[in-house]
């Protein structure tokens, strides 16, 4: 596990907490509100997480959960979506099964902060409030489905985001 000497700071979003407009929609599209002056100071930083969330059905994992979020506006994280093209990306990373009850094929889907690359942000986050979607891996996108007789999004979760201060500006 990585061990930082730089100062750290964790948001921990809960899909119970989430802002009241949102509050009602599935688990797979939720926004938070986030004062990010008053919590961190302007700088790079790097982005890890965790995540856990309740039980859904998987058997064959058909498709892949992967997190969103706008959060990641300012950052260096870039993929290729055409030959010669870069653009910026609201991937966070991908999620994966943890079997709770195999007789049943219920897992809770986690990430450690070992699971995905670390994110590299230009600075600290400006958008107070800001979106978590968990979509699958189609192209394009769309929310995550369990393979439920009745599919269901993502289980209630939690996702703490990890900030590692690499340079304070001044």
């Amino acid at each position: 596990m990585y061990m930082s000497r730089n100062p750290t700071y964790n948001v921990v979003l809960n899909t119970l907490n989430s802002t009241l407009d949102t509050l009602a929609n599935n688990n797979s599209n939720k926004s938070y509100y986030v004062d990010w002056s008053s919590r961190m100071p302007q700088g790079k930083y790097r982005l890890s997480f965790t995540f856990q969330a309740e039980a859904n059905k998987v058997i064959d994992l058909t498709t892949i959960p992967v997190v969103y979020s706008d959060i990641v506006s300012s950052s260096s994280n870039s993929i290729l979506p055409e030959a010669t093209v870069y653009q910026n990306t609201n991937i966070l990373g991908v999620l994966h099964p943890q079997v709770i009850h195999q007789s049943t094929n219920s897992c809770g889907f986690r990430a450690t902060l070992d699971s995905n690359p670390p994110i590299y942000l230009n600075n600290r986050p400006f958008n107070n409030l800001f979106t978590v979607q968990i979509l699958n891996n189609s192209v394009p996108p769309v929310a995550y489905l369990d393979e439920a007789g009745t599919p269901a999004n993502i289980g209630t979760y939690m996702l703490i985001l990890h900030f590692e201060l690499i340079q304070e500006y001044k």
